[in-house]
């Protein structure tokens, strides 16, 4: 019997969002199976350790049914799932809760302690009250990808590479990003050579360049529509922003700053944000509000030499990922 299998709807293959990328590095740096359904043209795709099924409502039960027979051959199932949804119900009543180290992603994640006490163990990013005893996997990236180089270029750059996926209301998830608190306070920045990169990943592009036609079409704008080598872009950039006015899209730890932090680019980020304790500590960065976004803009740019030095000094001690997939690993072992 093998020991671990993680099952992740929804998370497709790893890309460019956080969760993936993490769910990736588990498995390749663990040698863990994986089970995650996304946007396939196919019912099934296999690479390496992952065995996708393509997401679809119509295919709830087939992704379900799949991973009930594949998790009689494991230990445990590693699940990550957000707790209530219809595949939790589905994946929890299917393979039973003494099998199951349920990945408790987010502490605001609407769950109860009793029901957590089922699991045969949970995973938290940090030491939870609601969760004692479990396993503490702190969120963090693979360093190794993302090393420090001089910036090149003239001006300053910012750069947002937090884009939203798909959500019902493209106005309310720019708000909830904020990706229009970003393009106002930008553009009232009033900073020579000042240029803005957005990566984003296809949901609401045409949206997006309306507003940036419409209202800052005399601004340096770059909207990059693609997947791309990330490291390159924090390279090329002086400061990263995630101004989030919510924390229903936008995980407690994004990868985005994580990794700008470890590249020697600093941050500026919403206080809403549990990173944001983490980035004010540390001096890796501005800490703002929705109203002190331009404030903090002007900020950075004046003490970025000290907040870059931060970022070169303990960036990599703070987030590389190392010692949090050793404890997982033992974490694991023991449950």
């Amino acid at each position: 019997m093998k020991d671990t299998l993680i099952v992740a709807p929804g998370k497709g293959w790893p890309r460019n969002e956080a969760w993936t990328k993490e769910i990736a590095l588990v498995s390749e740096k663990l040698g863990v199976d994986v089970i995650a359904s996304g946007k396939i043209g196919g019912l099934f795709s296999k690479k390496g350790r992952y065995l996708i099924i393509r997401h679809s409502i119509l295919l709830y039960w087939v992704f379900a049914l799949v991973v009930f027979f594949r998790s009689l051959a494991y230990k445990r199932v590693l699940l990550e799932c957000t707790p209530g949804s219809l595949y939790f119900r589905m994946l929890v009543g299917l393979i039973g809760r003494k099998k199951i180290v349920y990945h408790l992603r987010d502490p605001e994640w609407r769950i109860s302690s009793h029901e957590l006490s089922q699991f045969k163990s949970v995973v938290v990013p940090y030491a939870l009250k609601k969760a004692p005893g479990a396993i503490v996997f702190a969120f963090g990236i693979e360093s190794s990808s993302y090393s420090v180089a001089s910036k090149k270029h003239s001006g300053f750059t910012f750069l947002f590479a937090s884009a939203p996926l798909q959500h019902h209301d493209f106005e309310q998830i720019f708000d909830e990003k904020g990706v229009v608190l970003l393009l106002d306070a930008f553009s009232r920045l009033e900073l020579k050579g000042k240029r803005l990169i957005l990566i984003w990943r296809g949901a609401y592009y045409s949206e997006l360049m309306g507003i940036i036609r419409k209202m800052y079409a005399d601004l340096d704008i770059e909207v990059v529509n693609e997947v791309v080598d990330l490291a390159s872009y924090y390279a090329r950039s002086d400061v990263t922003v995630l101004c989030a006015q919510s924390r229903e899209h936008t995980p407690a730890y994004p990868s985005s700053l994580m990794e700008s932090v470890v590249a020697g680019t600093p941050v500026v980020v919403s206080s809403l944000l549990p990173i944001a304790q983490v980035i004010k500590k540390e001096g890796f960065g501005v800490v703002c509000e929705s109203g002190s976004l331009l404030s903090a803009l002007e900020m950075v740019h004046k003490k970025h030499t000290s907040f870059v030095q931060s970022c070169k000094n303990r960036g990599i001690e703070v987030f590389d990922i190392k010692k949090s997939l050793e404890s997982l690993k033992k974490g694991l072992e023991n449950s």
